[in-house]
């Protein structure tokens, strides 16, 4: 089983539960990126991420944790 954002983080506001799809699209739009150049950082597909992004389905840590530095550039 995945394991799933389940402990807080400054990325859930201390809350414990996942992040808002809305945010990572956010996230990777404001960084100007696709689906398909965060899939290639992820190692996933953009079907997958596109689930992520659209609240189908959660986001891991390592998700998260790589969206999160999209804001910074990087």
């Amino acid at each position: 089983m995945k394991k799933y954002l389940n402990t807080p983080c400054c990325h859930c506001g201390g809350t414990g539960r996942p992040v808002d799809g809305a945010w990572l699209r956010h996230k990777r739009t404001q960084a100007g990126l696709t689906l398909a150049n965060v899939s290639d950082l992820v190692k996933c597909t953009t079907s997958y991420l596109s689930e992520i992004e659209r609240g189908k389905r959660r986001a891991t840590m390592a998700i998260t944790d790589i969206y999160s530095r999209l804001q910074y550039g990087t």
